[in-house]
């Protein structure tokens, strides 16, 4: 993660094996698709990767946000 004011990284997650294409964040969580044909949540404080969404037989480049939730 960058601090745009700062021009800084402030944390590095790692977890995909290629380029990540879209991004969602909702308060706490950040949801990322990727090149890599998975999707990923994390924790935004703490870099932590909670969950892997797998199954895409294509890279994921667009994800929705419904009731909080990821879809």
């Amino acid at each position: 993660m960058m601090s745009m004011r700062l021009c800084t990284t402030l944390q590095t997650m790692e977890g995909h094996n290629s380029a990540i294409i879209c991004m969602v964040v909702a308060s706490r969580l950040m949801y990322t698709g990727s090149a890599d044909c998975t999707a990923r949540c994390w924790v935004v404080e703490y870099g932590d990767n909670t969950k892997q969404y797998r199954g895409h037989k294509h890279s994921v480049v667009c994800m929705k946000l419904h009731k909080g939730v990821c879809k």
